[in-house]
């Protein structure tokens, strides 16, 4: 894994390169993702990094499942962040990840949240540490 830190208001935020085979989804579908694989094989990545989970198990869990796929359809490495499990979820991220089966208090119980509203199916194959593809919605 690569990283580079970046400068950002009160301090600095290491950014780090992955290949996208090695990251772990956490939706059963995606949306959009056409166009970002294209925009993707042209640019290279653009815009922000996205999120990601260092999950107990060791794993990296994706929170941005749309563009890690493009990634892996477009052949280039994903531009991330990585949480550790036990980090806090900052209070801005706690309404996105609360569920009817809880309200989370670190990265991985946002993860975990994410997945338990997906299929079964889904939530058996990211527990074993499969990186199983995501249905693409056009």
């Amino acid at each position: 894994m690569k990283a580079t830190e970046k400068v950002i208001e009160g301090g600095s935020i290491l950014i780090r390169s992955a290949n996208p085979n090695e990251i772990r989804f956490s939706q059963s579908s995606v949306n959009g993702l056409d166009e970002i694989v294209e925009s993707m094989k042209k640019n290279g990545w653009v815009g922000d990094p996205i999120d990601v989970v260092r999950m107990s198990d060791g794993k990296l869990t994706t929170i941005d499942n749309t563009r890690v796929l493009a990634a892996r359809e477009a052949g280039i490495d994903v531009k991330m962040i990585v949480h550790e499990a036990d980090e806090a979820l900052p209070s801005n991220f706690i309404d996105r990840f609360t569920t009817k089966n809880g309200v989370p208090a670190t990265w991985e119980d946002a993860v975990q949240l994410r997945i338990q509203k997906q299929n079964l199916k889904l939530s058996k194959n990211v527990q074993s540490k499969n990186t199983q593809k995501p249905t693409a919605y056009f």
